[in-house]
């Protein structure tokens, strides 16, 4: 599955992830999910 992290998702999981419930950081942790970030979230 392909997935488009929101700049919040992205950012918690990197510096907070108890913020986020089981069901995205299953997701995320998943190796056949392609994770994807907007270019935006770098501005």
């Amino acid at each position: 599955m392909r997935i488009l992290l929101d700049t919040h998702v992205w950012l918690w999981s990197l510096t907070a992830p108890e913020k986020l419930s089981a069901a995205p950081r299953s997701l995320m942790s998943d190796p056949s999910n392609a994770l994807y970030l907007s270019a935006a979230s770098a501005w």
